[in-house]
């Protein structure tokens, strides 16, 4: 991989990983929980007709694949065909937290992986990516949380153990997103979103939201289940 490739990889396994709450799931739930689903986020940039914002050319394509239970099994990639880009497979311990991950390439070429670092309450507070093959350290960063887990920062710590961080992500009472900051770490200044929910399913999970930035829809994301064997 490629340090651009790897930036963006880690960026975007950051911006899935479950928010404060960890999803704590024994293996004897996880054995019976053998309905799979595939939750497939499509990012679409917008056009104005009139005064209305709609959705016009999809530009990301993302998913989870989940057990019933909530327990997340793997974060994809999706190139705009439709094909695989990559996948990331996560590990459990006995008490249902993630310690790690598995990275794929395309269909299944494994790469690399990854080793979690976790608080008292099973949250990731460190992560390493390393070569599948060498074990060499490819990058590493680290999150903070704050406010009883309703703001997670992510980003590293420098060669003088100072944390360093470029995205913050705010969370409500129920641990849902509702916007991030991303901060530019070379001039300071802070770009911050905010997540306006659209529509949702009979299950009360969001369909549609708009992402917005200096109080302008810039994008709308669209979320599918679909149901897996």
């Amino acid at each position: 991989m490629d340090k651009i490739q790897q930036i963006t990889i880690a960026l975007s396994i950051l911006m899935t990983w479950a928010c404060n709450n960890p999803q704590n799931v024994n293996g004897e739930t996880k054995q019976n929980a053998s309905q799979k689903t595939e939750i497939v986020t499509k990012t679409f940039s917008i056009k104005l007709e009139g005064d209305k914002v709609k959705k016009d050319t999809i530009n990301m394509i993302q998913s989870m694949i989940v057990y019933d239970d909530g327990q997340e099994i793997a974060n994809r990639y999706y190139n705009l065909d439709g094909s695989v880009s990559w996948t990331d497979e996560y590990d459990y311990d006995g008490n249902g937290n993630k310690t790690g991950s598995r990275y794929f390439e395309g269909e299944g070429n494994q790469t690399a992986y990854y080793e979690y670092d976790l608080d008292s309450l099973g949250r990731r507070i460190a992560y390493r990516a390393k070569d599948v093959n060498t074990d060499t350290l490819l990058y590493d960063g680290a999150s903070q949380y704050l406010d009883n887990g309703k703001i997670r920062r992510d980003g590293y710590f420098n060669k003088t153990g100072e944390f360093k961080y470029n995205f913050e992500y705010q969370f409500d009472e129920d641990g849902k997103e509702i916007g991030y900051i991303y901060i530019d770490l070379g001039s300071g200044d802070k770009y911050p979103s905010k997540y306006r929910y659209t529509k949702f399913n009979e299950k009360g999970e969001w369909l549609e939201r708009e992402i917005v930035e200096t109080e302008q829809v810039s994008s709308i994301e669209v979320r599918e289940f679909k149901a897996l064997k």
